[in-house]
């Protein structure tokens, strides 16, 4: 009885993190934009978790189907994505969003942060 009872709260635990969580964060890409030129593919997309939300920008090597993110932000921070030749544009909302200037440098790419508040003047 008490394997049977460890069993039953065991199997609902796993089977409950699977339903909150998913199995993984690519079945749940939300609003998912994608830009690709003939080397790099870059998605633009948010993820719900429980108690927040979030946006990121991953950037995916064409030729070793490599991907990696080189930008995550709390929910509506990002404003809009452009590339343009061998330079990635990062519309946000405040100066202070983080991203991973490695990542884009490793594929010979640069990032540029352009703040709401600069369009603007």
């Amino acid at each position: 009885m008490k394997l049977s009872f460890l069993l039953s709260i065991y199997l609902l635990l796993s089977t409950s993190c699977e339903l909150l969580l998913g199995p993984s964060y690519e079945t749940k890409k939300l609003n998912l934009k994608t830009i690709e030129n003939k080397d790099v593919k870059i998605e633009i997309y948010d993820i719900s978790l429980i108690t927040s939300g979030h946006q990121i920008v991953d950037l995916t090597d064409k030729y070793f189907k490599e991907t990696t993110t080189i930008y995550k932000a709390d929910q509506n921070q990002l404003v809009d994505v452009k590339m343009r030749n061998d330079t990635i544009f990062l519309y946000t909302k405040r100066d202070d969003m983080h991203f991973y200037e490695l990542a884009a440098v490793k594929y010979d790419y640069t990032i540029q942060v352009v703040p709401e508040n600069r369009l603007k003047k």
